[in-house]
């Protein structure tokens, strides 16, 4: 039995490390490019009161997309460490 637990955890541990990680990475700086495009397009657009609207959504997104993706990072870190002993 020990060794189907172990096989487990080299099998989630492999899933976080390999899969996880490198797609929250791509999606944080993705959410992180859309938070500063709309600041960019905030700041030059300051004079076109109309265009900011679509602006702010970009901000707003863009800040909600970061929260919820670096959210997400440290509760898969947290279930790493209580159900694999050790942070991948």
């Amino acid at each position: 039995m020990h060794s189907t637990s172990a096989t487990l955890s080299t099998v989630i541990a492999a899933i976080i490390g390999n899969v996880f990680n490198p797609l929250v990475l791509a999606l944080s700086t993705l959410a992180l490019v859309i938070f500063l495009w709309g600041g960019v397009r905030f700041i030059w657009g300051s004079s076109n009161k109309e265009g900011h609207g679509a602006d702010k959504q970009l901000l707003i997104w863009g800040i909600i997309a970061l929260f919820v993706l670096f959210s997400l990072g440290g509760l898969v870190r947290f279930v790493e460490i209580a159900l694999l002993g050790k942070a991948v």
